[in-house]
């Protein structure tokens, strides 16, 4: 018997899920920045709308402080904000020139430990405010806002079950 579990992606806990939706998201953010894009009659120039919501300064503050984390810092700095981020990379330090023998460029450890979760942070809180800006953008009439609720519970009503 045929089942495909990734029919209805929403709510998945697989990676298959994220990577559809991920995928979706932006070529739906790429549709609507395409349709975004105006040609000035009079000016010949391009212009850009983008759509300003009050969550627009939140999610820049917070992907900035996930860039904080992933930048290298100096010694002193780092030190004052997170001791025990130091000397993690202080040992990650003297193992690598155990393996590799060679002289060190300079001691600059971030803050995160380990990168890629932050990284993984980054690229979900990007698709998450691509998808909120581009829903925000196209729930503009009540017909709309009705058909995205419907959507909504059907589709929770689904996984539900």
């Amino acid at each position: 018997m045929f089942f495909a579990p990734g029919l209805f992606f929403f709510g998945g806990a697989g990676f298959y899920a994220y990577t559809f939706i991920t995928l979706g998201i932006l070529a739906g953010s790429l549709l609507l920045l395409a349709g975004n894009v105006t040609k000035n009659r009079k000016t010949g120039s391009y212009q850009f709308r983008f759509l300003s919501t009050p969550l627009n300064i939140p999610f820049l503050l917070l992907l900035l402080f996930l860039i904080f984390q992933i930048l290298p810092l100096p010694p002193s700095f780092l030190k004052f904000l997170s001791p025990e981020a130091w000397v993690i990379g202080e040992k990650s330090l003297l193992a690598s020139l155990v393996v590799t023998s060679s002289e060190p460029i300079g001691p600059c450890f971030s803050l995160a430990p380990y990168i890629h979760p932050v990284r993984m942070s980054m690229v979900r809180l990007t698709v998450y405010a691509l998808f909120f800006v581009g829903l925000a953008q196209m729930l503009t009439s009540t017909k709309r806002i009705r058909t995205a609720i419907v959507c909504i519970l059907l589709l929770g009503s689904f996984e539900a079950l």
